[in-house]
């Protein structure tokens, strides 16, 4: 088929009346019978295609490039695509950002130059996606700038970290002061290597962060110094990440803050659970979830070997941390995350520790323990005996993992496992011949169990 010059230049210029990329960028959607009208346009234009891949002479090699241009655009302007509700665009662009998105330094920001016009509008017209602004004392002041007013009036997540070691340049005041006349908006703080860079952020501290309820801060061994800077500005402080050395002066959380989330991280060789029991039980009575990251034990004084969390529901503890459960019962507990040191010995067995725990939780809550989940790593010179008796006292259990490296720091010594064909046997529901009924269901909820020795998995599911 032969199409003259002139009656494609036609067929595009009707093309170009019902299909473009103003009336594409406004959002409106053809009637169905413009829609069909626009079908058929892009019928005849795709035979004007078919003939000049032909080699039809009639028709000039430019025209054939507006020709496919025309066809794009047609169909871009009836895709069913278009007649999504934009609420679900911006779900579906929530749920493809990948999960570093929200710690992502603000320069590295969302390529629009490869995205459409759409999508860029929906990005743009969702304020919670630029809420986190992740910067250094030398960000440029301009991402800052489009960060603070794409994110409109929502309250903002804040990471300032100290310069890079590769940068040699003065902190930028100017980035340092503008989003800091945010600070009202701040409701989560994270200061990484707070104690050395707060000399160039005092200048521009605010008098108040009225919204501020999660604190992030590493403070080294200045942890006094530093909660001088929320003590008064930040009242409402409901949730503390800190990470801490050595502490020379006592562990003080500010009176004001009713802390429901803690976790700390004493990132000291020499650092004692002991140090550390006056501030716990200082916060205790409403702690929700603690996570706690310790070297050593220490001597634990008396007034402090049997606190109460009452509303305790999430505790995850790491090494010398573990013996906590000495010394603590919470009745509410739904989940627990015991993480041991397979290279290290100690007097005392943690799940001994666990032990202690459960049983002190089991008769300040009535008799029962709502443990929901548990997981144990590396619970080394464990008697088999004893996770058992643990997990009798569990009957609502749900999930359990037991994870081991199987490793030694003595050849000579190899480690016990809990893990052995007798705890596994202890572990199998089964007939007991004596009708005993607490033989037959050891975890009677258990949905899932999850074991790894020396570097092995086994997942059962239904069990």
């Amino acid at each position: 088929m032969s199409f003259p010059p002139r009656d494609v230049e036609i067929l595009l210029q009707e093309a170009s009346s019902y299909a473009n990329n103003e009336l594409i960028r406004s959002g409106a959607i053809p009637s169905p019978e413009v829609g069909m009208h626009i079908r058929n346009i892009v019928d005849v234009l795709s035979d004007v295609s078919d003939s000049a891949s032909i080699q039809d002479r009639t028709i000039d090699p430019a025209q054939t490039a507006n020709v496919q241009e025309a066809i794009f655009i047609c169909r871009a302007t009836v895709a069913a695509i278009r007649r999504v509700p934009p609420e679900l665009f911006a779900s579906i662009f929530t749920m493809a950002l990948p999960d570093y998105w929200s710690s992502l330094d603000i320069e590295e920001t969302l390529n629009f130059a490869h995205t459409c016009y759409y999508w860029r509008r929906i990005a743009l017209g969702m304020p919670q996606l630029w809420t986190h602004l992740c910067i250094t004392l030398q960000t440029r002041t301009d991402p800052l700038a489009h960060r603070l007013q794409w994110s409109g009036n929502q309250p903002l997540h804040i990471s300032i970290a100290d310069k890079y070691p590769w940068e040699n340049t003065a902190p930028n005041t100017e980035t340092l002061r503008l989003v800091f006349m945010h600070s009202d908006r701040w409701s989560n703080v994270s200061l990484s290597n707070f104690h050395k860079m707060v000399g160039h952020l005092e200048s521009f501290w605010p008098a108040e962060f009225p919204a501020l309820k999660v604190l992030k801060m590493d403070v080294g061994e200045e942890h006094t110094k530093c909660f001088r800077y929320f003590e008064k500005a930040a009242p409402h402080v409901v949730s503390l990440e800190l990470t801490f050395d050595h502490p020379w002066e006592p562990l003080v959380f500010p009176t004001a803050w009713n802390l429901v989330n803690l976790d700390l991280c004493f990132d000291h060789d020499e650092g004692r659970l002991a140090l550390i029991m006056a501030p716990l039980a200082a916060c205790a009575h409403s702690l929700v979830r603690l996570v706690l990251w310790i070297t050593e034990i220490g001597d634990v004084e008396e007034q402090y070997k049997a606190i109460c969390f009452p509303s305790l529901k999430d505790l995850s503890l790491t090494y010398g941390a573990i013996h906590l459960c000495r010394h603590a019962e919470a009745p509410m507990l739904a989940q627990v995350k015991l993480y041991g040191q397979p290279i290290r010995r100690w007097e005392e067995s943690y799940m001994d520790s666990l032990h202690i725990l459960l049983r002190r939780s089991q008769k300040c809550g009535e008799g029962m323990i709502s443990l929901e989940r548990l997981e144990l790593e590396n619970m080394t010179t464990t008697a088999y005996d004893t996770v058992v008796a643990c997990l009798r006292l569990l009957p609502g259990l749900r999930s359990l993992k037991i994870e081991e490296e199987g490793e030694s720091d003595d050849d000579r010594e190899p480690l016990h496992s809990a893990i052995l064909v007798t705890f596994l046997r202890a572990m199998t529901r089964r007939i007991d011949p004596t009708g005993d009924p607490s033989a037959i269901w050891v975890l009677p909820s258990l949905t899932r169990l999850e074991m790894k020795y020396g570097g092995v998995d086994g997942v059962r599911r239904g069990w």
